[in-house]
């Protein structure tokens, strides 16, 4: 069974899955230019170049170029696309619920929390949506792209790359320490200083 945020992503699982897999393919695309630079680096440096070769990896460049442009560019616009019609659709269940529940239940809670509930954590879904996975793809496919070209061309070089990434991960590990209970409590806050929210529950002490 899937967790939470799947259950709830699956009305979108579809076009986001074609999203990540243009994603990836616009993420290898744009490492193709550095490799046709390094490659025609490589034969010029090496003495007298075929400059059919040398052309034929400009080409290879500035095509996958163009391939990573229009990917990205379709993989947001998908990923958008799915972003909206996903709020939408929650918006709409969420209003509906609410249209029939006691009227005690809104007693019980102040216009803050109702208002959270209905816009700011379903509008928080939007960076999820619409960007988180496409950043994640790209920060795991365009570094491992690298380094397997790299490990074909000296693994020593592999290695001096993965060192700065293996540090940065620590540190930002180390960072991020104890964010949870922070942002929890900035839940919390949240609720409490959302238009509304504040009157009412000042009024309930007098």
């Amino acid at each position: 069974m899937g967790g939470p945020v799947t259950e709830t992503l699956r009305p979108v699982r579809a076009p986001l899955a074609v999203a990540v897999g243009l994603q990836a393919l616009a993420a290898l695309a744009g490492v193709a230019p550095f490799v046709a630079v390094a490659e025609i680096g490589r034969r010029l440096f090496a003495g007298p170049a075929d400059a059919g070769v040398i052309w034929t990896w400009v080409g290879i460049g500035a095509g996958a170029a163009l391939v990573a442009l229009a990917a990205a560019t379709a993989a947001t616009t998908l990923s958008h696309l799915a972003d909206n019609g996903l709020q939408l659709d929650l918006r709409r269940r969420l209003a509906a619920r609410l249209g029939v529940v006691a009227p005690g239940w809104f007693s019980a809670r102040n216009s803050g929390q109702v208002t959270k509930a209905l816009q700011d954590d379903v509008h928080s879904l939007h960076h999820l949506v619409a960007h988180a996975l496409l950043d994640v793809t790209s920060v795991l496919v365009t570094p491992v792209a690298a380094l397997c070209y790299l490990a074909v061309v000296d693994w020593r070089l592999a290695v001096v790359a993965v060192l700065p990434a293996v540090a940065g991960l620590l540190l930002f590990r180390r960072a991020m320490r104890g964010s949870g209970p922070l942002m929890a409590e900035y839940g919390r806050a949240q609720k409490e200083i959302t238009p509304g929210s504040w009157s009412s529950s000042t009024a309930s002490r007098w």
